[in-house]
């Protein structure tokens, strides 16, 4: 197996000395929180009237149930 990255190695300290994401996502309208860390809210990525968004706080990891797509809060951001 071969040995990670520089960056991924970075990254990955940086994700684990972070322990609340929310303040990426702080601008989303009609946050609520869903159980287990995951918060709902208005999707940014299309024009949305029902919140179809969720993100999870710990680790920063969010996903459209729309369908806009998923991934980590690099991918987000």
């Amino acid at each position: 197996m071969t040995e990670p990255s520089r960056w991924t190695r970075y990254r990955d300290e940086v994700f684990a000395a972070c322990q609340d994401f929310g303040f990426v996502y702080a601008d989303l309208k009609t946050q609520r929180p869903s159980g287990d860390g995951w918060v709902t809210a208005l999707c940014p990525l299309h024009k949305d009237s029902t919140p179809s968004f969720a993100f999870h706080r710990p680790t920063g990891n969010w996903k459209c149930h729309a369908g806009c797509g998923q991934g980590d809060v690099l991918r987000y951001l």
